[in-house]
């Protein structure tokens, strides 16, 4: 199509802007037939929205990731740029965790944060699911007795569903461990939990 500013040079058109042809000669069955063909600027502006579809697409995907592996929706948006440093030698170890997350993960090694209620465990923990994710590692982060709980719902429907979420995701996080109820079915639950993982 001749937009404003294209120019015909020796019978091909070509673009005002790149000044790049917007035809070709091309031979077709034996004949040579001059059809259209991009132009740079607008093979540029197909890559850029190309590239920005791929974007979207990846910002979906990781979305998804996020709602399906994070089960509480206030830790779907923690970061450590949120980190408020308040206690800045565990948030330094969780950031570093993450940097060598390959490494960890490859000599199973994992990190276990402790303390006192409210002193930010659950924050950090939810700055590490989210960080991994955007590099594209899978997560499940849940509490222990949620769970726990969502193992046994519906008389164990979907117990081997989620069992192989447990087994197979590239990170396991439990929050609250030690909260649930402290009786023999729980703890069996716990350990079944643990060990399908180990």
């Amino acid at each position: 199509v001749q937009e404003e500013g294209d120019t015909v040079v020796n019978g091909i058109l070509n673009c005002g802007k790149c000044m790049a042809p917007k035809q070709a000669h091309v031979e077709i069955l034996g004949e040579m037939r001059l059809v259209p063909v991009l132009c740079d600027c607008q093979t540029a502006e197909r890559n850029r929205r190309e590239e920005e579809y791929r974007k979207a697409r990846e910002i979906e995907r990781r979305e998804r990731m996020r709602r399906n592996g994070i089960t509480n929706a206030e830790w779907q948006n923690a970061t450590f740029a949120d980190d408020d440093g308040r206690d800045a030698e565990s948030g330094t170890k969780c950031r570093n965790y993450v940097k060598n997350f390959a490494t960890m993960a490859e000599t199973n090694v994992g990190l276990m944060l402790y303390g006192d209620v409210g002193c930010g465990k659950t924050f950090l923990a939810g700055c590490i699911a989210n960080a991994l994710i955007e590099q594209d590692y899978s997560v499940l982060m849940a509490s222990l007795p949620g769970l726990i709980a969502e193992v046994n719902a519906d008389f164990c429907e979907n117990r081997e569903k989620i069992m192989d979420r447990i087994e197979r995701c590239g990170l396991l996080i439990l929050d609250d461990v030690g909260v649930e109820r402290s009786t023999e079915y729980s703890i069996e639950q716990s350990y079944e939990i643990i060990n399908a993982r180990y």
